[in-house]
């Protein structure tokens, strides 16, 4: 994105469990609102009273979980430099007890493409956002559950598909 057109940002909210960085919050979307458009995802919207009478350039989404990470897409920049998600199915095993959690979570990442206006492709891989991480420099760091959850797919097949979708020059698999 050209620096001199408007950018765009999400910031996820802090619970109500962390009241002491709501201060800390409000004043880093003051001032990223300022240059960019900013998305607030919050899971209740009690702490974000008088925000957004004051930034006109802010929008509010109220999300199932502070966990976003774990369910939303992932942005990849294509080589053409344009922006796409990339989206897993969300059904973690530590959900198994409570399935309408993980389908919440699992729907509302799925339509962040469209909330956002970004282009979403849909892999059919069960993936947990926690067990994958990147440096930003082509390397993917990914944890064993994401073999043992897609066990029929195979460990080839997957580390192809998270490879080619996601732009990795290499994944290193860590227990």
């Amino acid at each position: 994105i050209p620096e001199w057109e408007r950018q765009r940002c999400a910031l996820i909210w802090p619970s109500e469990r962390r009241p002491h960085l709501v201060h800390l919050f409000r004043d880093i979307v003051r001032s990223i609102s300022r240059v960019a458009d900013v998305t607030v995802f919050a899971v209740e919207t009690a702490s974000l009273s008088g925000l957004r009478a004051d930034l006109s350039q802010l929008d509010i989404e109220v999300s199932p979980d502070i966990w976003i990470q774990d369910f939303a897409p992932i942005p990849v920049q294509l080589p053409s430099g344009r922006i796409e998600f990339v989206k897993f199915i969300y059904n973690p095993r530590y959900l198994a007890d409570v399935p309408e959690a993980s389908s919440i979570d699992d729907s509302f990442g799925a339509g962040l493409g469209n909330r956002l206006s970004i282009p979403t492709v849909h892999i059919p891989l069960r993936i947990d956002g926690g067990s994958l991480v990147f440096t930003g420099e082509g390397i993917a760091i990914g944890t064993e559950r994401i073999i043992s959850d897609n066990r029929l797919e195979g460990k080839r097949h997957i580390e192809d598909v998270l490879m080619h979708r996601l732009g990795i020059k290499q994944l290193i698999i860590v227990p």
